[in-house]
């Protein structure tokens, strides 16, 4: 089924499908009585009336073989890294009590949810519940199925495929206020939507100052997502569009966040599986934790329990298959906290208690750790040795590995000191791939060398 494309702004209403005869586009005027300037939507009847319209000078598609794809507006969700440490009792306690800081309004009123990104740090995302309860509604006027609902700053650096740090800029054509978007890690820690510079030197020092990760040098890769190049720009940083629209798509421009979800969701349809798809910050019923052990919400809210008495397994189907994949593959699916969390926990068995027991009489305190960075992440080792300090080991040193761009961490170890390997092993899983290596020699100043990777 193709898709159909919608995005509101500044009160104008863009739809877009990709059908055979090429891109089919078109824009509408909508009343703040209809959507407000920040895209609230407060009148689901009206904006479907709309839509309507606009569909109808689609001729080459037929709107009962359409789905609804919805792109958030960057104003219309919250982006930001948390990080923390081996050492947290609770991990999803600490990360609710983090964005509570940082949220602008109070943390019911939102769906949310996180999801590992590297070692110590987690991409955190939410939408407002009467935003999303809305858009659930807009697909019921419409009789539309609802594939999915994507905030499309955090589509950027997925488009990009690259966990370098980039500044993304969408200028608008016109306007002096930027929306800056700034990405590291394949995910986005700043979004601000009204961004003046005066100069590329300003809006460097600017980028700096909320880096999460410092480094020597400053980032220098900025992406136009829309507009026309801005000559200060050009000077400190390695300017590049998004979207380099060819001649089949050159009526496009204004559109190209919509080709950039177009092609996202057809090159990498696991997207929807992700927290990159708002849909799946709704938190689901609870069920034993062996089933699925990241959906772990208790309640929906009223406006979503009335959807599922209106037809919610008719319209939502994509969104619970996905959420079914999800549930088997937990590399992608993310934590939802937007309810609280529950477990289900099976006791130990004896020989587990066993292999407990034994671990605690080994003395971290009797073994030498030193620790490199393989993984190009800045901070990562001195973090990583913190942690382990934290654990009881001792750390003689730290530094940079000879090798680079790592994913798994290797935990090389003396063979006389191995048996302290599957206890550095229980210590790392939480926050790396880890891969344990006897191989060390035994006249080596340390007894462990862990060589840190992004996993």
């Amino acid at each position: 089924m193709p898709d159909l494309i919608l995005s509101v702004s500044n009160n104008i209403l863009k739809a877009s499908v990709l059908s055979k005869e090429g891109l089919l586009q078109s824009s509408v005027d909508v009343s703040p009585e209809i959507v407000d300037q920040d895209g609230s939507i407060n009148n689901t009847q009206e904006l479907a009336q709309a839509i309507f319209k606009v569909v109808e000078g689609f001729t080459a598609v037929k709107k009962r073989h359409l789905q609804l794809v919805y792109l958030l507006q960057p104003s219309q969700s919250e982006l930001f890294f948390v990080t923390s440490s081996k050492n947290q009792d609770s991990l999803d306690t600490f990360i609710i009590e983090e964005a509570k800081n940082k949220l602008t309004e109070d943390i019911d009123s939102y769906y949310f949810a996180y999801k590992k990104i590297a070692p110590f740090v987690y991409q955190f995302i939410a939408v407002k519940k009467q935003l999303l309860d809305s858009i659930l509604g807009l697909s019921l006027e419409l009789k539309m199925p609802l594939k999915a609902v994507l905030p499309w700053v955090l589509l950027l650096p997925k488009f990009m495929q690259s966990n370098d740090p980039a500044v993304f800029i969408s200028t608008n054509g016109t306007s002096d206020e930027k929306m800056l978007a700034l990405a590291e890690l394949n995910g986005i820690y700043h979004v601000e939507e009204k961004y003046t510079f005066k100069d590329a030197a300003a809006m460097n020092a600017y980028i700096d100052e909320l880096r999460v990760f410092k480094k020597a040098s400053p980032i220098n890769r900025l992406y136009l997502v829309d507009g026309e190049d801005d000559s200060k720009l050009e000077s400190s940083f390695e300017v590049s569009r998004l979207l380099e629209l060819d001649e089949d798509f050159a009526q496009a421009k204004g559109y190209e966040v919509h080709l950039m979800a177009e092609s996202m969701l057809k090159d990498n349809p696991e997207l929807l599986q992700t927290q990159v798809n708002a849909l799946n910050l709704l938190p689901l019923p609870a069920v034993s934790r062996s089933l699925v052990p990241v959906y772990a919400g208790v309640a929906m809210s009223a406006a979503v329990v009335l959807l599922v008495v209106s037809g919610y397994v008719f319209l939502y189907r994509p969104r619970l298959e996905a959420s079914r994949l999800a549930a088997s593959n937990t590399d992608n699916a993310p934590t939802v906290l937007s309810q609280e969390t529950q477990t289900n926990d099976t006791t130990q068995g004896s020989a587990d208690l066993e292999d407990e027991d034994a671990i605690e009489d080994l003395n971290k305190e009797d073994i030498v750790l030193r620790v490199e960075n393989g993984a190009g992440i800045a901070g990562l080792a001195s973090q990583t040795r913190a942690t382990l300090e934290e654990l009881g080991y001792k750390v003689e040193g730290i530094g940079d590995s000879d090798k680079s761009g790592l994913e798994t961490t290797t935990i090389q170890i003396k063979e006389s000191k191995k048996a302290y390997a599957s206890v550095l092993e229980e210590d790392l899983q939480d926050e790396f791939t880890v891969e344990i290596l006897t191989d060390l020699p035994e006249d080596s100043e340390y007894d462990v060398l862990i060589t840190l990777g992004s996993n």
